[in-house]
């Protein structure tokens, strides 16, 4: 199939969450996977992970829709995304951080 004749869906929800939601819900589990071919790690340092390649919707959209379309350029979107967690961070007290799980930020 073309790029423009897929359709890409995205669970938005939290990483345990998005995986209940997957396996309560009989049509989202007939619909095909993709898998991401090597994505770079997790920028996302906000919530803490359960696994090395859980990643962001927005990183994982970002990623996909670039393994998608190779063409086209998506970094901006990445870049925005760097930008809110500095800002973000920019907001916690230094104090705040460890017991927040965002040690890296």
């Amino acid at each position: 199939l073309q790029p423009e004749q897929l359709r890409l869906v995205v669970i938005d929800a939290t990483w345990r969450k998005s995986r209940k939601m997957l396996y309560i819900n009989q049509e989202l589990q007939q619909l095909p996977r993709f898998a991401l071919i090597n994505p770079p790690a997790t920028i996302y340092k906000i919530r803490k992970a359960d696994s090395e390649n859980q990643l962001s919707t927005l990183e994982a959209s970002c990623y996909a829709l670039q393994q998608l379309e190779p063409d086209k350029d998506y970094s901006p979107l990445i870049n925005a995304l760097h930008q809110f967690i500095d800002q973000f961070a920019s907001y916690i007290p230094t104090n705040l951080r460890n017991h927040m799980n965002i040690e890296e930020l």
